[in-house]
């Protein structure tokens, strides 16, 4: 049953990863009830996430909206782009450095969510507390007595944002990956937020990977961007102090420090540092492999971790984002120096074939329990019902 009412779904949106993917998710849960539509702050990519789940609505853009509706942004952003070579579309350019000179950006957006907002009878933002014109979105929304629904991702810092700020106070409910992110945003105790973790997007075709069985663990994977957030010289580090010649250690992705990787890495063929593969052939990769090694200094979730647990693998994971509270009886912890991963390597190789095979199956099992796409999309769909209807009782 479809009520009618229109949503509007708001963030730094338009790429691909995590934040559009969950946005996309969550637009998908709540299809039946509501007519939707995204808006991104920044600029759209042509092949976006957005359309994961498949959604062919309406994808606006903040800085499309102002070439279209400001006839002087239009002229300089056209102008400025005569003299360069196109490879997108004009649009892409508005905060041009000649446009920064001449124009008032910021007073242009701006003027566009004031139009846009009211259009809308509720507002789901998917961005991070600090994203850009986050806080005047909810201002205006706020104003209008247009219910905000926030879904925070990445981790809450409080270094980038003022948590007394009072237009924080303005969004109807927060949504936070775990009870940590929330205690960062100062509103525990409150019935301000509501816990909805993430699952594996890919669920279906993870379920059907074949549980570890009459096997030991021999062949670990680090998954995700390479960059220093992620530590996978920590994580080779380690693997390199374990000089069992039958261990494998293979790290994918993209990102700044693939070459120091590459580097780090020459020596031990044991290591592989391969690129990043797309979404659809995740399935095959963690069917090669018997544990995940995640050892990330920030995160909201990771969402490597519950796409392992659904592929019934095992995992060895620094105690980040919404990993202790998704594993409350989970063995194999480490913190940093390399030395304590090592241990847990160690740990994880030495396990029996049976000790394997039991830990295999209680991954998917806790999975199942707690983390399927019917059980997080009913969460979704009964918040936003929720959130509306109360806005519209008062």
């Amino acid at each position: 049953m479809n009520t009618e009412k229109n949503i509007l779904i708001m963030g730094p949106l338009g790429g691909k990863g995590g934040r559009d993917l969950e946005a996309a998710f969550i637009a998908d849960a709540i299809k039946t009830d509501f007519n939707l539509t995204f808006c991104s702050t920044i600029n759209i990519q042509e092949e976006t996430d957005l359309h994961a789940f498949g959604y062919t609505g309406t994808i606006l853009g903040l800085n499309k909206l102002v070439y279209e509706n400001d006839k002087r942004v239009k002229f300089v952003t056209d102008l400025r782009c005569a003299f360069r070579k196109k490879i997108r579309p004009n649009y892409f350019h508005i905060s041009s450095k000649l446009s920064k000179l001449l124009l008032n950006l910021n007073k242009s957006k701006k003027r566009e969510l004031e139009k846009l907002i009211p259009k809308y009878e509720g507002i789901i933002i998917c961005a991070q507390l600090h994203s850009d014109y986050i806080p005047y979105v909810v201002e205006i929304a706020h104003y209008r007595d247009i219910p905000v629904i926030f879904r925070t991702t990445g981790k809450v810092s409080t270094q980038k944002v003022n948590l007394n700020a009072p237009w924080l106070q303005q969004v109807t409910q927060f949504v936070f990956h775990s009870e940590m992110n929330a205690a960062r945003a100062g509103i525990l105790g409150t019935d301000h937020y509501s816990i909805i973790d993430q699952c594996a997007f890919n669920e279906s075709a993870l379920l059907k990977i074949p549980l570890l069985k009459k096997k030991k663990v021999s062949h670990f994977l680090s998954l995700g961007r390479l960059d220093t957030n992620k530590n996978n010289t920590l994580i080779v580090n380690a693997f390199k102090r374990v000089p069992e010649p039958e261990l494998r250690l293979t790290i994918v992705g993209n990102g700044p420090q693939k070459e120091q990787l590459k580097a780090l890495v020459a020596k031990d063929t044991r290591i592989s540092v391969l690129d990043a593969i797309p979404y659809d052939q995740l399935p095959q990769l963690y069917s090669s492999v018997d544990c995940i090694v995640i050892a990330s200094l920030e995160e909201s979730g990771p969402l490597t971790g519950l796409e392992a647990m659904a592929a019934g693998r095992l995992m060895i994971s620094s105690k980040v984002g919404a990993m202790p509270e998704r594993l409350p009886e989970h063995e194999f912890w480490f913190d940093e120096p390399d030395v304590l991963l090592q241990t847990q390597i160690e740990k994880i190789r030495d396990l029996t074939v049976d000790e394997v095979s039991h830990m295999s199956e209680n991954m998917r099992n806790h999975y199942l329990q707690h983390y399927t796409k019917a059980k997080l999309q009913k969460s979704y769909l009964e918040l936003v019902r929720h959130t509306i209807s109360n806005n519209n009782a008062l």
